[in-house]
C-alpha cells in the first residue's frame, strides 16, 4: 500500500471514530432546538408558544400541571426586560429507543430588573443545583414531560 493510500483509509478510519463519538447526533441537536425553541418564547414572554413545548399531561413533584407549570415559568422572568435566557451547564442524555431525553442546566436570567414586575419571590440556584428535565419526543422535536431540581456533585465543587 503506498503512503497515499495509507493516509486515505486513516483518515476514513478517524472520520468515522468521530462519527461513532457522535458528532452530529440528529438527536441530540432536535433536543437542542427545542430548547432553543422554549428560551425564545420565554424571553419573548411568549406562555402560549411556551406552552406548545410542555407535555398536555406534564406532572411534578410540586403538583403542576402543564398550565401551572407554564404560569410558573413566566412569572419567574417577569421581572426582566428585556429578558436574555441562558440554559448554563447544559447535560443532555438520550434514550433513543424510548423516545426519552433527560436534560440538566442551570438557567441563568439576564436583563434589565423591573422590581414592580416582581409578584413572587424568584428561585435561588444553589451551587450544585440543576433544573432537570424529561423530555418525550413528540414528531421531530421534544416536550417536557416533567421538570425537578437535582444536584450536582461536581457543581457543588465549582464545575
Amino acid at each position: 500500500m503506498t503512503a497515499r493510500a495509507r493516509a486515505l483509509v486513516c483518515a476514513g478510519a478517524w472520520g468515522a471514530v468521530l462519527l461513532a463519538a457522535g458528532c452530529g447526533n440528529e438527536e441530540e441537536e432536535r433536543v437542542k432546538r427545542s430548547l432553543a425553541a422554549m428560551v425564545e418564547a420565554v424571553e419573548a414572554g411568549d406562555a402560549d408558544a411556551l406552552m406548545d413545548y410542555v407535555a398536555p399531561d406534564y406532572t411534578d413533584q410540586a403538583g403542576h400541571d402543564q398550565r401551572t407549570a407554564v404560569k410558573r415559568v413566566m412569572t419567574e422572568v417577569e421581572q426582566y426586560q428585556p429578558l436574555k435566557v441562558t440554559l448554563a451547564h447544559l447535560d443532555i442524555d438520550l434514550e433513543e429507543k424510548s423516545g426519552l431525553a433527560w436534560v440538566r442546566f442551570v438557567p441563568e436570567y439576564a436583563g434589565e430588573k423591573d422590581p414592580d414586575r416582581k409578584t413572587r419571590p424568584k428561585y435561588d440556584f444553589q451551587p450544585g443545583q440543576r433544573l432537570r428535565l424529561k423530555l418525550r419526543k413528540d414528531g421531530d422535536r421534544y416536550e417536557v414531560l416533567r421538570a425537578e431540581m437535582g444536584m450536582s456533585f461536581s457543581g457543588a465543587l465549582g464545575d
